[in-house]
């Protein structure tokens, strides 16, 4: 078994021996992984929260591309924070809280969870998405 250094992280292939070979390098897996991705949907509550037409056209080109390209995982929208309910029960402590957890005018709208074969490729198809929806996206890579 290898020991995982701080400098090799696994390739997508599901925390494969191999993929801690490839030194996480997706093109070197003999596998031909890709990565994962979280794209964030950032809208702001002092803007237009609800997608126009225009925009709700432009996301669906965005996700019949990424789907037919077998790289769409996940796509979807969300509440407004406002619907959001947090629980903590550490420590059996059993709170509730309504409302998000963080009360910010920034706030996630939706995401799509991706599959790219580089954090390149993922920033791309995130400068598509943002000009799609017409919001921020902040990419975060799925361990």
């Amino acid at each position: 078994m290898l020991v995982q250094s701080p400098s090799l992280q696994p390739c997508a292939h599901r925390n494969s021996d191999y993929g801690m070979l490839t030194g996480g390098r997706p093109d070197l897996c003999r596998y031909s992984c890709s990565m994962r991705f979280l794209f964030a949907v950032i809208a702001n509550r002092n803007q237009v929260v609800t997608a126009n037409s225009d925009e709700m056209t432009a996301i669906d080109l965005f996700n019949e591309k990424i789907e037919a390209a077998g790289q769409r995982i996940l796509a979807v929208g969300l509440q407004d924070p406002s619907s959001a309910v947090v629980f903590d029960n550490r420590s059996g402590a059993g709170i509730r809280v309504n409302g998000p957890i963080v009360d910010a005018d920034d706030f996630m709208a939706g995401l799509w969870v991706i599959e790219a074969p580089s954090e390149i490729a993922a920033h791309q198809l995130a400068e598509e998405a943002s000009r799609a929806c017409n919001r921020r996206i902040e990419v975060r890579v799925i361990l």
